[in-house]
């Protein structure tokens, strides 16, 4: 979706750019040659455009958002539903081939929609934890490093030490 300032217009580019007529929410870029987003319906935008990536998250109302200080879940207002905690973005694997050379990298992109009903959150004096999808703390934020849980298992990193919790064991803690 592209925004037109002259109609103010959000505009469905997957519909030959016909007005964006849905009551739902839906991330919209500012124009074709910015990568600067907001929120908004039909009724227009809900947000200003001040965020500068967005993911997936598969939950109605309910967006990944990167702004200047992380990745945040908000909702259709822009509202934080996660108290300002900036969510730990996901890393994805890059691989060139050129001829004989190999060569691959990692590029940080959105966070996982909430993996398996569990957020790793990094709180503000920088220790990371692990909420559930409504909120509640499961582990509070002691861990110096943590990866989105997959397969009911988490790395973590405490005291200096990379492990595997589980999130059974997670549960446990908080």
């Amino acid at each position: 979706y592209i925004w037109d300032a002259e109609t103010e217009t959000i505009l469905d580019t997957a519909n030959d750019s016909a007005p964006y007529e849905g009551t739902s929410y839906v991330v919209v870029r500012q124009n074709e040659s910015d990568s600067m987003y907001a929120l908004g319906n039909a009724s227009g935008l809900s947000t200003d455009f001040i965020y500068t990536d967005f993911g997936p998250t598969g939950l109605e109302g309910q967006f990944f958002v990167r702004d200047e200080s992380g990745w945040h879940l908000v909702n259709h207002l822009g509202e934080d539903l996660l108290g300002g905690m900036v969510l730990r973005p996901r890393l994805q694997r890059t691989v060139s081939l050129d001829g004989d050379t190999f060569s691959s990298a990692y590029i940080e992109t959105a966070p996982y929609p909430c993996s398996e009903g569990v957020f790793a959150l990094q709180s503000e004096n920088g220790k990371w934890g692990f909420y559930d999808a409504s909120g509640n703390m499961l582990v509070d934020f002691i861990f110096e490093e943590a990866c989105p849980v997959s397969l009911g298992n988490a790395w973590v990193r405490w005291n200096g030490l990379w492990g595997l919790i589980t999130v059974d064991m997670i549960a446990a803690v908080g």
